[in-house]
C-alpha cells in the first residue's frame, strides 16, 4: 500500500477583523437607538398634539364666557337706559317688561348653546379617551383627559341649570305704580322753574338773561353765575325772592325738566304737593333752549 503525503491546509473561519467587530457593534447601537428615539418621538409628538388640541379648546372655551360675560353686561346697560328715559311713561315701562323679558330669554338661549357645545365637546373628549385606552392601554394622557373630561360635565350641568334658572324663575312680572295726569286750566300765575341736575333755579329771576325772539316768545337764557338750590338735602327748594312774596294757592310752578334732573324734580313736586302748590312741568333735552310765550292763563296737573 502506497501512502500518499502532502501539505494540510487549516480554513479560519472567524476571520474578523477588531476593527470590523467595532464597526458592527457601533451600527448595532445606532440601530437601537432609532427604534428607541421613534417610539419615544411618536409618543410626545401625540402627546404635543392633545395638548395643543386641549389648550385651543380652552382658549375658545375662555373666549366664549368672555362674550356671554360682555353680552349680559350690554344687556343689562340696555335695561338701565330705557328704565331711566320710561320712568315717567306708563306705556314705555310696559315696553320696557317686555323687552327686558325678550333679552333674558335671548341670553337663556345662548346658554343653551354654551351647554350643546360644552356637551359636545365632552363627547369628543370621551371619543379621544376610548382610542387611546384601545391603542396603548392606560397612560398619564389617559388620566388628564379623563379630569378634563370630567371638568366639562360639571360645566355642563352649570350651565343647564343655570339656563333652567332662566327660563323658569327669573323672568318675573313687575307691578308698576303710577298715575296718568290730567292737564286743567287754571287762572292761578306760573311761576317757572329750571331742574338740571340735583338743583333748580327760579327762571323769572336774575339769573337768567332774557333774549327776545321774533315770534313774540322770550329765550331764558342761565348765566354761568346762577347757583340755584340744591333739592333733597334739607334746603328749602322755593326759598326765591318770587315765591316768597306769593300765596301758593295763587301760582302753579311750572317746571322745565332736563334729561339728567328727573329723580330732583320728583322730590320737588312732592314738596311742592304738600306746601299747597299746584304743579305743571315740561321735558326739555339738554341743550334745548328755554321759550317762553307769555299767556294769560296756566295749566295745572
Amino acid at each position: 500500500m502506497e501512502r500518499k503525503s502532502g501539505r494540510r491546509r487549516d480554513v479560519d473561519l472567524f476571520n474578523f477583523s477588531f476593527l470590523d467587530i467595532l464597526a458592527c457593534v457601533i451600527g448595532l447601537l445606532i440601530f437601537i437607538l432609532t427604534i428607541v428615539v421613534v417610539s419615544g418621538g411618536g409618543s410626545k409628538t401625540a402627546q404635543a398634539a392633545r395638548d395643543v388640541t386641549a389648550a385651543d379648546r380652552r382658549l375658545q372655551d375662555e373666549q366664549f364666557a368672555a362674550k356671554l360675560a360682555s353680552e349680559r353686561r350690554a344687556t343689562l346697560e340696555t335695561m338701565l337706559n330705557r328704565r331711566a328715559s320710561d320712568a315717567l311713561d306708563p306705556a314705555g315701562a310696559a315696553r320696557t317688561v317686555k323687552s327686558e323679558t325678550e333679552l333674558l330669554h335671548h341670553e337663556a338661549d345662548a346658554m343653551s348653546a354654551a351647554k350643546l357645545r360644552a356637551e359636545q365637546d365632552l363627547a369628543a373628549m370621551r371619543t379621544e379617551v376610548d382610542k387611546i385606552e384601545h391603542a396603548a392601554g392606560i397612560d398619564p394622557a389617559v388620566v388628564a383627559a379623563e379630569a378634563e373630561s370630567q371638568q366639562l360635565t360639571a360645566e355642563s350641568e352649570r350651565l343647564h341649570a343655570q339656563a333652567a334658572q332662566i327660563h323658569q324663575g327669573k323672568v318675573k312680572d313687575t307691578d308698576i305704580a303710577y298715575y296718568v295726569p290730567h292737564l286743567r286750566e287754571t287762572d292761578r300765575f306760573p311761576v317757572w322753574l329750571e331742574v338740571v341736575g340735583n338743583r333748580v333755579w327760579s327762571v323769572q329771576s336774575d339769573g337768567y338773561l332774557q333774549i327776545p325772539q321774533l315770534d313774540g316768545g322770550v329765550q331764558f337764557r342761565r348765566r354761568a353765575s346762577a347757583v340755584g338750590i340744591r333739592v333733597g338735602d334739607g334746603t328749602n327748594p322755593f326759598a326765591f325772592d318770587l315765591l316768597t312774596r306769593l300765596d301758593p294757592g295763587s301760582v302753579v310752578l311750572s317746571i322745565a325738566v332736563r334729561p339728567d334732573g328727573f329723580a330732583a324734580f320728583r322730590q320737588l313736586r312732592e314738596q311742592a304737593w304738600k306746601r299747597g302748590y299746584s304743579v305743571n312741568w315740561i321735558p326739555l333735552g339738554q341743550e334745548e333752549p328755554l321759550v317762553l310765550i307769555s299767556t294769560h292763563h296756566a295749566f295745572e296737573q
